[in-house]
């Protein structure tokens, strides 16, 4: 619910939140990495500094930067836990340092004026606005004006200034390759909730052949209850139309109902390959019949909307 206020919200506070640096953070010398990774020299430094190139690609496009061999970095892709606000992206930082700076593809991000100064710069041949709040010594963010990418501080104020420069000189390296695109997202629309039954329905773990779908009842002065079945709808969008996707004939579903609890969030795996078979690349929106028990049963359609950017 409301995710444009949430993400609003979010710049405001991101000096106060902390990157979580999971088991998968991988060092610049990981072996793990090697197929990311191409060395070189650069300039940057009195002396010469290994540099490793690493990239995150996505749904929309690839996001490359290349990181000092001292420095540690996470990859984050769609639906990582690790993400603070992008959609997916690279967390890095020096080694042994808390906080990181989040490069990613962020596609609701908003800022919120209170406390806001914004100048505009070029960095890495982009156009970009430099944000602060209430005054920081650092900068709070780095929207990139042209591509929908963010770079966030979080929480690297306890970073020496050196630290921070370094991590300018990083992003002046950083590319968007919004060809070279792979995998599939989920995405708010306005008829992905319901506000007359407080509920939204969100999408994560998409693959050609089905996803697990979020319910998020929102509103405690919405008592009814509430329920909806394995039955579904998948429309595919060609241009400002939505085309219903055939199904298959001979299709049996089970007439079973869930209930959805109130102010809380629960989940529920779709498959549509039975019904549907694999999807091909292209941007769908599965919809979902909500029964509403209220004397008598009101139906509500919520629909759950994503991207599938390549065939799977």
């Amino acid at each position: 619910m409301m995710k444009e206020y949430i993400r609003c919200m979010l710049a405001g506070i991101l000096f106060m939140t902390g990157c979580a640096v999971s088991d998968e953070t991988k060092s610049s010398d990981s072996a793990g990495e090697t197929e990311h990774a191409e060395t070189e020299k650069t300039g940057k430094s009195n002396a010469d500094t290994e540099m490793i190139q690493i990239e995150q690609k996505g749904p929309y496009g690839k996001i490359s930067l290349s990181l000092p061999e001292d420095w540690d970095y996470t990859l984050c892709p769609v639906d990582d836990a690790n993400l603070v606000n992008a959609d997916y992206g690279i967390q890095f930082h020096p080694s042994h340092t808390e906080g990181c700076i989040e490069l990613g593809y962020s596609s609701m991000f908003g800022v919120c004026g209170t406390g806001l100064q914004e100048e505009k710069a070029t960095i890495a041949g982009q156009d970009a606005l430099i944000g602060t709040y209430d005054n920081h010594e650092r900068w709070s963010f780095i929207s990139f004006t042209d591509c929908k990418i963010v770079a966030l501080n979080c929480s690297a104020e306890t970073w020496t200034d050196k630290e921070f420069e370094k991590a300018m000189h990083i992003l002046h390296t950083f590319s968007f390759a919004e060809e070279e695109k792979e995998g599939a997202i989920g995405f708010y629309q306005p008829d992905s909730e319901d506000i007359s039954i407080g509920l939204e329905v969100s999408v994560t773990n998409i693959t050609s052949e089905g996803a697990i779908i979020h319910f998020n009842q929102f509103d405690d002065t919405k008592t009814n209850a509430l329920f909806y079945g394995e039955d579904f709808t998948l429309e595919k969008k060609n241009g400002e139309d939505w085309i219903s996707v055939p199904r298959h004939e001979d299709i049996a579903i089970t007439a079973i109902a869930y209930g959805i609890p109130l102010m809380e969030i629960s989940e529920h795996p779709y498959e549509w390959k039975y019904m549907y078979g694999s999807l091909e690349s292209g941007e769908y929106r599965l919809g979902i019949h909500v029964m509403e028990e209220n004397n008598e049963y009101m139906d509500h359609m919520v629909y759950a909307h994503f991207i599938i950017a390549d065939d799977q």
